[in-house]
């Protein structure tokens, strides 16, 4: 499978060893929590990528995006939410200081995955017909949610997932996948227009 991301807007280039880095980096309804909440001297990885990707993964199951909300504030709740507030000696044990030094008041809340798992289309984007996520892709989307940004799956360990490899469909060559917009005169329409 391919991953292609764009909107490069709020990007920025990475380097080892790492620099101090600002935290407004990352299109706000991605931005992973280590942004949100890290201190402004917070150095973060390429985790952060790996947190936008499984976004990416719940718009498309869910068809809609996981975190849409207008503050971090508003961003963050909605991510505990989805995943729960994390055990402070097991999940992420900077979490609460980070919490603190905000002066957020976070409730506790246990995980609620099951709002994810909707459906997800069968035949691509442009399909109405759905199939229930399976527990594997729901592991994979967990790992990739995964609040701690050091355990967090890596890009390795998400391509090389069951789900991306061994479940069905199977992944297919790019050159045998629909279109997004194959057929769509309206689209062609506009965009001719558009160019006059």
């Amino acid at each position: 499978g391919v991953l292609k991301i764009c909107d490069f807007g709020l990007a920025r280039q990475y380097s080892e060893p790492i620099d101090t880095m600002t935290r407004k980096v990352v299109t706000l309804w991605y931005r992973a929590p280590e942004l949100l909440l890290g201190p402004a001297d917070y150095k973060y990885t390429t985790a952060i990528d790996m947190w936008s990707c499984g976004c990416i993964v719940g718009e498309i199951i869910r068809r809609d995006p996981l975190f849409a909300e207008a503050s971090e504030v508003d961003v963050l709740e909605k991510i505990l939410d989805l995943v729960g507030t994390p055990n402070v000696n097991r999940k992420w044990p900077e979490f609460r200081s980070y919490v603190t030094a905000k002066g957020l008041k976070i409730r506790t809340r246990q995980p609620n995955w099951r709002s994810a798992a909707i459906g997800f289309p069968q035949a691509g984007i442009v399909s109405s017909v759905s199939c229930p996520l399976t527990h594997v892709g729901l592991d994979l989307m967990q790992g990739l949610l995964d609040l701690n940004p050091v355990t967090r799956l890596s890009a390795k360990a998400a391509l090389n997932h069951p789900w991306l490899t061994q479940e069905k469909p199977a992944p297919r060559e790019k050159e045998s996948m629909r279109q997004f917009f194959e057929g769509n005169n309206k689209l062609h329409d506009m965009r001719k227009r558009k160019n006059r």
